[in-house]
């Protein structure tokens, strides 16, 4: 069943502050809205200082560029930019928090492309006075709408009346699409499938300037063989990660895919799953070979039989953000949660990755021929099973990676070799992560090249550091030695402080 629809109606949280909205978004009500975690955008204590009376600020909101210097995330807050120099994103949700204001007074925040006027412009917020208290702090959400034109920052925000401290975190952001596409189930799985293939390839006139939604009602839907070969300007839309099911059959090239994901696109809310079988040589539930894609709350699942390679999300090329995804694989010959291929830069944010009995080699995170994982932040991987085991596995002297933060890597075999992180680049740092590895003979990190880590844990029973040009601060290290390695302040399982040495 497809149907289409010229508008998709806004969801209730735009009521908040309607009148914040753009004026053709009000009249259409042709949104969509998406939530991400709550990120910080802007944060005076951290930059710029308190406003003063009156004072009127820019911000940026969208796009994957640093906040740092507004105070914010240092890594952006996942909001879809511009492409070609059209906005992906009408408006965002904003929760705004006044601290420690001088007097009584009010917000005003609108576009940055928009004027502020005093008898027009509806307030977003008020605040009382103090009253004799030393500080007080109040805060209001609501949706806002962002400029339209690139390069003169998204919003502004105005605080009238008195000084204050504000701090900005953002909880959502709102699409507008040229057309949605309801496509439901079928009489079968595969009549399903059918019909998603079918609303896809209807769509001609896909552009930046008229992106399409292609919403998927809960189900399963059975390409077989088929790949679905998403388009630019298109994204996909499940009803849930356990609810709307795209599954196809295994293929004898790793090139080819359940779904292949297009450039300036984003493939969100559902599952894509690799059915594999003995006669496949590899499955593959999602490929992205293209720049400014974004995957967001998606689970890929693959197995097979020893016969088979299991690749959950490749990537070649990639530039763009994964977020909120998880990736199980089980059995295969070889497993690779997620790998990533040449000169790309995907960021990965809140992965869950699971790798288990692979009958050779299995691989948290693999990059090779020019790979690298420029962010892993607040990820899990389970790697379990296979005569080799790495969380993290990246080659070549001339390739570069940037961060793991928030991490953790649990990796194990029940004989062979198992390696939290695997690193040869030319530069990787690692904070606030737990890399454990277990088994006959074990590695928490095992690099020839730099590597710096802070307030982590890294355990390994062969060697906790294996190799040389490792900088360990602030860290707990448990097992073999930490050969080669330079280390500041660390201690040992049981708890024995070096300040200046390894143990």
């Amino acid at each position: 069943m497809v149907q289409r629809q010229m508008s998709f109606p806004v969801l209730a949280a735009a009521a908040l502050a309607l009148c914040a909205l753009p004026a053709a978004a009000q009249n259409q009500h042709d949104m969509t809205f998406h939530t991400v975690p709550p990120c910080y955008v802007a944060n005076t204590f951290n930059a710029g200082g308190a406003f003063a009376p009156n004072e009127t600020r820019t911000y940026n909101v969208v796009g994957s560029g640093s906040f740092a210097s507004q105070g914010g995330s240092a890594t952006g807050c996942g909001i879809p930019g511009f492409s070609n120099g059209i906005a992906r994103v009408e408006a965002v949700a904003l929760n705004v928090l006044v601290v420690n204001p001088t007097g009584a007074g009010h917000i005003w925040a609108v576009a940055a492309d928009t004027a502020i006027n005093a008898l027009t412009t509806p307030t977003f917020m008020n605040f009382p006075a103090p009253a004799g208290q030393c500080c007080i702090s109040l805060s209001n959400t609501g949706p806002l709408a962002v400029a339209q034109a690139s390069g003169v920052g998204d919003i502004k925000i105005n605080v009238a009346v008195s000084s204050a401290h504000v701090v900005v975190s953002v909880v959502g952001y709102y699409t507008r699409f040229g057309e949605t596409i309801l496509v439901g189930p079928g009489a079968t799985p595969a009549a399903s499938g059918t019909a998603l293939l079918n609303a896809l390839t209807s769509i001609a006139d896909n552009a930046a300037s008229k992106p399409y939604l292609i919403k998927i009602e809960p189900g399963i839907y059975d390409l077989g063989t088929t790949t679905l070969n998403m388009k630019s300007y298109v994204d996909l839309e499940g009803s849930g990660q356990q609810a709307t099911i795209i599954q196809g059959a295994g293929a004898a090239d790793f090139s080819i895919a359940v779904v292949n994901a297009a450039a300036s696109s984003e493939l969100r809310d559902l599952q894509v799953k690799s059915t594999g079988g003995s006669s496949d040589g590899v499955a593959v539930p999602l490929l992205i070979t293209t720049t400014n894609t974004n995957v967001r709350r998606v689970t890929v699942t693959a197995s097979g039989p020893s016969t088979c390679s299991l690749w959950g999300i490749r990537l070649v090329n990639m530039t763009g953000e994964i977020n909120d995804v998880t990736a199980n694989l089980s059995g295969g010959n070889l497993g690779q949660g997620i790998t990533s291929k040449g000169f790309g830069t995907p960021k990965i944010h809140r992965a869950h990755i699971t790798v288990t009995n692979s009958a050779s080699t299995a691989y948290g995170f693999l990059a090779t021929d020019g790979g690298a994982f420029p962010e892993i932040e607040d990820t899990r991987v389970e790697v379990n099973g296979g005569p080799t085991a790495y969380g993290f596995w990246q080659d070549g002297s001339a390739y570069t990676a940037g961060e793991i933060r928030g991490s953790t890597f649990i990796v194990s075999t029940p004989s062979g070799t198992a390696t939290a992180v695997r690193f040869q680049g030319s530069s990787l740092r690692i904070s606030r992560s737990t890399l454990r590895a277990s088994g006959s003979t074990s590695y928490g990190i095992n690099l020839s090249n730099n590597v710096l880590v802070d307030n982590s844990e890294i355990a390994g029973a062969t060697a906790t550091v294996a190799g040389s040009g490792a900088s360990i601060g602030g860290s707990k290290l448990d097992g073999g030695p930490a050969s080669g390695a330079t280390c500041a302040g660390v201690w040992d399982e049981n708890y024995t402080f070096s300040a200046s040495t390894c143990p």
